[in-house]
């Protein structure tokens, strides 16, 4: 009679001690999967900051690159070779893509603000003597969110341009208003901001030395 309850007791621990293990195995694959989300997330935000951080440096590249062939000896792409050209970057917002381009800047045939006006209705309406040098798409579904002119807001359908022209090396920075003689306004800051799904980056394109900085 003892012996049959010593196996029985025995027998209990046993089936308890297994339970047991089951219950651990449990709590550490749980564990292990919580850690491999963490990782995984961690790592998918870090590819995604590292894919927005490139593209706001590729675009502040160009600005440079637009100020640095507006400033060097770089002829028109125009016919009659002429050194009277602006490089600049045009911008939209909601658009994945932006535009780099040159024109011609004739004083003589656009001698006032009004004319001035005129011309640049032209230049970003589709028309004028100017030509588009590359078309730049913003990699991973990264795109242009916002854009500002001195702390305002770009209302539909408005767009920016940042241009450069030899000798001076400022920027003109330019908010364009469609559809309006005259339309647009020149701008002393822009604040242009892009976006992933998670994250966003801004950065500061200033008029005066043409420099851009990252808020």
């Amino acid at each position: 009679m003892l012996k049959k309850t010593y196996k029985r007791i025995n027998s209990c621990e046993e089936a308890s001690h297994f339970g047991f293990l089951l219950i651990e195995i449990v709590v550490v694959l749980g564990i292990i999967s919580i850690i491999l989300s963490i990782g995984l997330i961690s790592q998918r935000d870090f590819s995604e900051r590292i894919t927005l951080e490139n593209n706001a440096q590729e675009i502040e590249l160009i600005i440079y690159q637009a100020k640095a062939f507006a400033l060097g000896v770089r002829r028109s792409p125009f016919p009659n070779n002429s050194f009277n050209v602006g490089y600049g970057v045009h911008f939209r917002e909601n658009d994945q893509e932006y535009i780099f381009y040159s024109f011609i800047w004739n004083e003589d045939k656009y001698e006032d603000e009004d004319e001035m006006g005129k011309w640049w209705d032209i230049l970003y309406g589709g028309g004028g003597e100017y030509e588009i040098l590359s078309t730049f798409s913003i990699d991973d579904n990264n795109f242009i969110n916002s854009i500002s002119c001195d702390g305002n807001g770009l209302k539909e359908g408005e767009t920016l341009s940042v241009t450069f022209r030899r000798p001076r090396p400022d920027a003109t920075i330019i908010r364009n208003i469609p559809g309006i003689p005259s339309g647009f306004e020149e701008c002393d800051n822009s604040l242009v901001t892009i976006s992933s799904v998670n994250f966003s980056k801004t950065f500061n394109i200033r008029s005066k030395g043409g420099l851009v900085s990252f808020e």
